[in-house]
């Protein structure tokens, strides 16, 4: 009789890389759903391929990590290890991870987009090993309808969003909002828009801050905190040298050009605890990315009940619906038009922030993790 415990496998592109440290573990999108297989008996395994900060490490957060030098290995693994019985598969244009179902083994997804590829064959290749998954995990309406449209059977694609700590984001830091603002350099008649994110050229950095140049240009009071790291020129993330980000500009050239240095504050890289603390002592939150699959600082802004300025991509206006204003991606114009809206409309502002902090307890962890179990009753039944 074999008494082995049955292994679920997380396939991931990277481990502890990005800003691990600006999310809350609560809202770890890697670990919540092996944690959530261990109550369940499963023993969780992290695969990846052996490069970058990958090497070295054996472990992470006290779950295995295994390393394969190429994808061939790590899918010949998969196939002759019999004692897995359930494959997550992270990212869709990971080869590792969209290759998984041919390891015959049941197998789930998380695309972490709703783009299908950057041309039609890649998009053909997508949808082809899709469909062999058992479930398709959704992280926003829009992104389920786009699978669903393109030909991905309705039963088997399935909203269910990333966690987030409702619970801490929508309470008030323990510092005072005076010493945060004194952190910042920041008065107390400031008007602050803050952004939060690992900050790649598909955010769009330089055109939230030349549209804060221009509100700036009337609104001498007003600040911009910058929260996260700046990896815009980051070797890692290969895809910023594509034709598509041609225009996306350089945000110090874009400081620079309009004088603007001291009004715009960069954080670096924080804490979640931190992140908490920006969103405190700002009066709009803003996020135009183009694309996005969530974007979950948005979703902490909405907790802390801050107004929100939205890229009108689907992605955030099939959750958000009329609750925040929106702007093309790259409509600088239009964007400071929204920041001057919000900071003319106080009532908008207050009531648009209440109803964004009521609308996430949807959201919140324990909501997110029974749905989590409710899926796997019946991937595993």
């Amino acid at each position: 009789m074999n008494s082995k415990k049955p292994k679920v496998v997380e396939i991931v592109m990277g481990i502890a890389t990005g800003c691990g440290d600006q999310i809350s573990k609560k809202q770890s999108y890697m670990l919540n759903p092996l944690r959530v297989l261990e109550k369940r008996g499963f023993l969780p395994e992290l695969w990846t391929l052996s490069k970058g900060k990958n090497k070295d490490r054996d472990s992470y957060e006290g779950i295995k990590v295994r390393k394969f030098p190429n994808t061939f290995s790590l899918l010949l693994h998969l196939f002759f290890d019999r004692d897995i019985k359930l494959v997550y598969a992270q990212g869709r244009p990971y080869p590792p991870s969209l290759l998984s179902p041919l390891s015959f083994k049941k197998s789930v997804l998380v695309t972490q987009t709703y783009e299908l590829g950057s041309n039609w064959l890649f998009k053909r290749i997508s949808l082809f090993f899709m469909n062999m998954f058992t479930r398709i995990f959704a992280l926003t309406p829009y992104e389920r309808e786009e699978y669903i449209k393109n030909g991905l059977r309705s039963d088997r694609v399935v909203f269910s969003p990333h966690a987030i700590d409702y619970s801490f984001f929508s309470k008030k830091p323990k510092r005072s909002l005076d010493k945060i603002r004194k952190g910042y350099g920041i008065d107390n008649g400031d008007f602050v828009i803050t952004t939060v994110a690992n900050f790649r050229k598909f955010k769009n950095l330089d055109v939230m801050v030349e549209a804060f140049a221009l509100f700036n240009k009337k609104v001498k009071n007003s600040k911009m905190l910058v929260v996260g790291k700046d990896q815009t020129r980051n070797p890692h993330y290969k895809e910023q040298g594509s034709e598509r980000y041609k225009e996306v500009g350089d945000v110090q050239e874009v400081i620079k050009k309009w004088g603007i240095s001291d009004s715009v504050i960069f954080t670096g890289g924080v804490d979640y605890k931190k992140v908490r603390e920006a969103l405190y002592v700002s009066d709009v939150f803003v996020n135009v990315s183009d694309p996005e699959g969530m974007g979950m600082a948005v979703y902490e802004a909405a907790s802390a009940g801050v107004s929100l300025c939205l890229s009108s991509i689907g992605s955030f206006t099939s959750v958000f619906k009329d609750m925040v204003l929106y702007s093309r991606p790259r409509d600088k114009e239009k964007l400071a038009e929204n920041y001057f809206h919000y900071y003319n409309n106080s009532i908008l502002r207050n009531n648009s922030g209440k109803k964004l902090r009521q609308y996430m307890v949807e959201w919140d962890y324990p909501i997110a993790i029974k749905k989590f179990n409710n899926i796997f009753d019946e991937i595993l039944d």
